[in-house]
């Protein structure tokens, strides 16, 4: 009969909490809301919270009766260490679903208490959906003011090779034409102007395409800034 105690509160304990703690009254659910909530909304937090002290009371106790089994000798019978280790683990493992159930329905007495606070949800899809394309826009602009960026540098590496090849065109045509030896250096001199010039041609009309699709979104970023601003001067 040494463990009858013991088994006589594991049954204490098994027992759900509303039906331990029934008769408890609303005084529990003294929190106040964030909001004017629906009565039965009222109704759902408070039975949470009077669930919530039940079960702090409960795992208060089963805490208690862990600490006092956990002070007594280990017996030395087969049978009695079989009886003590089961018992052991029973609580343990009851303290343990306490804990869980405890910890979720925090979670659930939080999300009732700021359901409130929420936009709609069409409206919360709508944020999100203007957000996403805020993103896709700000990231598009960013690409392409990098391609801007490259296409602007490539170009202006390429005007000292450009001159260059101007000057030594230059003078090879001039040397070509008093003297017909010199003629091939022009055509080689042309050659190397020529592959630069298409080079600095080509780079200057892709840099032109990328500002004409960048200007737009730089005028749309320009208008996002702004709103942002506006919005912040409200708040």
């Amino acid at each position: 009969m040494k463990h009858v105690a013991t088994f006589a509160l594991l049954v204490l304990l098994c027992t759900p909490a509303k039906a331990q703690f029934g008769g408890m009254g609303g005084g529990i659910g003294g929190g106040v809301a964030a909001r004017p909530m629906t009565p039965a909304e009222s109704v759902d937090l408070e039975i949470l919270q009077m669930e919530q002290e039940a079960d702090k009371a409960v795992l208060k106790e089963a805490l208690l009766a862990q600490a006092r089994l956990g002070m007594k000798p280990v017996p030395g019978g087969k049978a009695e260490k079989e009886q003590f280790a089961e018992e052991t683990a029973m609580l343990r493992d009851f303290i343990a679903k306490k804990k869980d159930a405890m910890t979720t329905r925090a979670a659930e007495m939080t999300d009732k208490r700021t359901a409130g606070r929420r936009a709609p949800a069409a409206a919360r899809a709508s944020q999100t959906t203007e957000g996403d394309n805020k993103q896709d826009a700000v990231e598009r602009y960013e690409k392409a003011k990098i391609e801007v960026q490259l296409l602007q540098a490539q170009v202006n590496l390429l005007q000292e090779p450009l001159g260059n090849a101007v000057t030594a065109l230059a003078t090879a045509d001039i040397a070509a034409s008093n003297d017909e030896t010199q003629r091939d250096k022009a055509d080689a001199a042309r050659k190397t102007y020529d592959k630069i010039k298409e080079k600095v041609a080509e780079l200057n009309k892709r840099l032109y395409q990328e500002q004409q699709v960048m200007l737009p979104m730089m005028q749309q970023m320009q208008q996002v800034q702004q709103m942002g601003m506006m919005g912040g001067g409200f708040r």
